[in-house]
């Protein structure tokens, strides 16, 4: 799995994770677990909800500002 572009691949080599957010499909996409190129693990989360983010954060991003 990818995140958008080369900005994605960058993120994923540096071990970051990426949310995404998506107005239009009314979507927050949280791709985590780095790995390569890409994100080992990927979920969907509908806009308005709040997002668990992995650690080291361990916080929840609020998404009903979206």
């Amino acid at each position: 799995m990818t995140a958008s572009g080369r900005s994605g691949r960058t993120r994923a080599r540096a071990s970051l994770s990426d949310l995404l957010i998506d107005r239009e499909a009314g979507e927050a996409v949280l791709c985590a677990e780095p790995s390569g190129d890409g994100y080992g693990h990927r979920t969907v989360h509908k806009l308005g909800t709040e997002v668990p983010l992995p650690s080291p954060l361990h916080l929840t991003f609020d998404t009903s500002r979206f």
